[in-house]
């Protein structure tokens, strides 16, 4: 079922010629190769709710490629993301 909302989404965002789609964030954290669904699609992602408070929601999402991630703890999230951010530029060992 969240499949096929998303799906109804990205068809909606493309008819009306919308950037993108804002969703709960359930779907993505559940299952985050949705977000890549949604970016090869050429959209760009929001997602809403409380557990884009919670730390592993976030790193989910942020790695995942979700472009906007509303919350409600943002200097929580600025620390979570800061993170993930560092992790992800370090230079890889040989």
């Amino acid at each position: 079922m969240r499949a096929t909302s998303l799906q109804t989404a990205v068809r909606f965002a493309h008819r009306f010629g919308l950037a993108g789609v804002a969703m709960a964030s359930e779907p993505f954290i559940a299952s985050p190769g949705l977000a890549g669904y949604v970016r090869r699609q050429g959209l760009y992602i929001a997602t809403y709710g409380p557990l884009n408070d919670d730390a592993d929601g976030l790193q989910l999402q942020a790695i995942a490629g979700v472009d906007l991630i509303i919350v409600n703890k943002v200097k929580h999230a600025r620390q979570v993301l800061s993170q993930v951010q560092d992790i992800h530029m370090r230079p890889k060992s040989s």
